[in-house]
């Protein structure tokens, strides 16, 4: 049987293309349900211990190394493998390996010949015993999810290995098309590393919170759901969780990738991808919708541009929407200020907790190559620039 028959027969494609919405934007949908707290339930793991300093990475796909996968193309082909993989492995799949030629000035950041994997929890044991009927589509979701995140090109991993930290003591628990009310969900996910938290967590969200109708509302009540929110999924860590024993937890939190940019940089828009029957086109030509070439073509085109409705899609033309969500974002980051002032007044410092705002994500400018494949999503080349700027502002974990 030939691959396009496979594909067609037996893998459904399309609804493999369907897919990518959920793993990298959710689609709106949230679980941030209630599950047993996890300080009920820690046990000591194979990894960090309570007497070491480690990293956590929480959030979204802005951190998780999310479409980083140089084998995610728009591409017949591409995809197909992918959609191969997905369901033909009954066995667990681990991430690709990262390439180091492709993250610049590699040395910077402790890499010399390869990137030594972090450790990631998608879905804890937990969730997955938990799930019931459910477990099969979190299994799927899993396995799509590793083969199209690279998490050593993550920022938060450059970071982590610029400033001494061994591979084994990041543990990333950011998970693709999430918002902030899975905090206490994702923070849970540390128990299946190490009977304790990390010393340091930082704390992504970049556009999730706004990928569905919130753009239509007031800056007013999404900034007050957004506080109410991210304060509650604190409250629930600090209530049901300790700090780490030694060293105590600082979440850091980080401003949102700066989202106007990458639907207006002239550079960014001319980068070229490999798209399905029409060769190497830009982004922008992507974004206008003038690039399917046949039907899997125009599915491909669509699920790209539909994966966060309210934004992906959008061009330069879009002058208005655009000056919305920068004006969202822009509220986004000032409440995320006072979550953090508000945090640190209401917190016991002897119990261990901190909390403080970081903007290195807004500071780099873009050029043609730093997006993933997917003409979103940072690739390993912008994750760098983000790195090298979070590095300058902490100085030292």
């Amino acid at each position: 049987m030939n691959t396009k028959s496979q594909i067609s027969d037996c893998l459904r494609l399309p609804s493999f293309l369907l897919l990518l919405p959920t793993l990298l934007f959710g689609c709106g949908e949230q679980r941030t349900g209630p599950i047993t707290p996890a300080s009920a339930q820690a046990q000591p793991g194979g990894g960090p211990y309570a007497e070491e300093q480690w990293l956590g990475l929480l959030g979204d796909s802005g951190i998780s190394g999310a479409a980083t996968s140089s084998s995610l193309k728009m591409t017949w082909d591409s995809l197909g493998k992918l959609a191969f993989d997905t369901v033909a492995t009954l066995n667990d799949i681990k991430s690709p390996a990262a390439d180091v030629s492709q993250i610049p000035n590699a040395s910077s950041f402790g890499l010399k010949d390869r990137a030594e994997p972090l450790q990631r929890v998608i879905f804890s044991k937990k969730e997955k015993d938990e799930a019931g009927k459910d477990r099969p589509k979190l299994n799927l979701r899993e396995k799509s999810s590793s083969l199209i995140d690279i998490p050593e090109y993550s920022y938060g991993y450059l970071t982590g290995r610029a400033l001494g930290l061994p591979a084994n003591r990041i543990v990333m628990v950011a998970q693709d098309g999430q918002r902030v009310g899975s905090i206490y969900l994702q923070m849970q996910r540390f128990v299946d590393v190490a009977a304790n938290l990390p010393s340091h967590v930082l704390v992504s969200f970049s556009a999730n919170d706004i990928c569905g109708t919130e753009l239509d509302g007031s800056k007013e009540e999404f900034v007050n759901d957004f506080k109410k929110t991210a304060i509650r999924e604190f409250e629930l860590v600090m209530r049901n969780m300790k700090a780490h024993p030694k060293l105590g937890t600082k979440f850091i939190i980080m401003a949102p990738l700066d989202v106007p940019q990458v639907l207006t940089n002239e550079r960014l828009l001319q980068q070229k991808i490999a798209f399905e029957g029409a060769g190497e086109k830009s982004c922008q030509e992507v974004r206008h919708r003038t690039v399917a070439k046949n039907e899997l073509g125009n599915l491909m085109q669509n699920t790209m541009t539909d994966m966060c409705k309210a934004i992906v899609g959008l061009t330069p033309n879009d002058k208005g929407r655009i000056d919305k969500i920068r004006t969202f974002q822009e509220a986004q980051i000032a409440t995320w200020k006072e979550i953090v002032d508000e945090l640190n007044k209401k917190v016991d410092r002897s119990q261990g907790w901190a909390f403080e705002f970081n903007d290195s994500t807004r500071r780099p400018e873009y050029q043609a190559g730093d997006l993933a494949n997917d003409c979103f999503h940072p690739g390993p080349k912008a994750h760098a620039k983000i790195a090298t700027e979070l590095i300058k502002s902490l100085g030292k974990l």
